[in-house]
């Protein structure tokens, strides 16, 4: 498997944080990134009501 595109990409981030892992790896990697990002697009964002009362929002009046 040659690494191009995006596993070329994954491939040189996993390489910066010390990560050497051969091609095969590389691409269950991008296949598995591929899947993760596809089920938090899906989720999207929580509702402001769900939102803790802790949360800080300096444009709110106190």
């Amino acid at each position: 498997m040659d690494e191009t595109g995006k596993d070329a990409a994954i491939a040189a981030a996993l390489r910066t944080a010390g990560y050497d892992l051969p091609p095969t790896i590389v691409a269950d990697v991008a296949r598995g990134h591929g899947l993760l990002a596809a089920v938090l697009a899906r989720i999207g964002p929580p509702r402001p009501e769900a939102e803790p009362a802790t949360t800080f929002r300096p444009e709110t009046q106190r």
